[in-house]
């Protein structure tokens, strides 16, 4: 799978994730976000990866609503 910080190459792969691995990809990035601050790395970086992270909750919640919906 590949990530990139570019908007248009995080979509393809990651929309045909299940969604366990959906959420351990966050937990993931959850994890790296915090060895990042403790490594005190750059804001920039941080704030990266966060925004991938927050793209991939929103997808989490999309994932749960259709779910939930059938």
């Amino acid at each position: 799978m590949k990530i990139s910080l570019d908007d248009e190459e995080i979509a393809p792969e990651i929309y045909s994730l299940y969604l366990s691995e959906l959420a351990s990809l966050i937990y993931f990035l959850n994890d790296y976000i915090d060895k990042l601050k403790e490594a005190e790395c750059a804001k920039e970086e941080i704030k990266e990866v966060e925004r991938i992270k927050e793209k991939l909750n929103d997808m989490l919640k999309l994932h749960v609503r259709i779910e939930w919906k059938y």
